[in-house]
């Protein structure tokens, strides 16, 4: 979740070095804060910086396991990787979560 209008500017627009220095912040501050570490793995993701963004997906989990964006988001990774297996378990997870877009149906569904 962005929670300010930098955090939002900054990853709209495309300034995705900003955004993750923003979010660096934020983690140094609140360490718990799942949703930084979710926003700072899209960031990551759009700069195909996959390592990091599955990092911080995990991360995101770790601190709250019943958010399932962190879950579709890290189903994109291992799909984009290769990993079917896991992607459709990760979908299948933010499904079970309530998260039952027709987005993620169809991610589910080309895995």
């Amino acid at each position: 979740m962005i929670t300010t209008t930098t955090e939002w500017s900054t990853t709209v627009i495309g300034d995705l070095d900003r955004a993750i220095a923003d979010y660096d912040r934020a983690i140094e501050v609140n360490p718990a804060s799942a949703n930084a570490y979710y926003n700072r793995g899209l960031a990551h993701f759009n700069k195909v910086d996959l390592d990091q963004a599955v990092a911080d997906y995990d991360q995101a989990i770790e601190l709250d396991p019943n958010d399932a964006r962190a879950y579709v988001n890290r189903g994109n990774f291992f799909y984009y990787t290769g990993n079917l297996n896991q992607a459709v378990a990760d979908y299948d997870r933010a499904i079970e979560l309530g998260y039952d877009s027709a987005a993620t149906y169809f991610s589910r569904g080309t895995a």
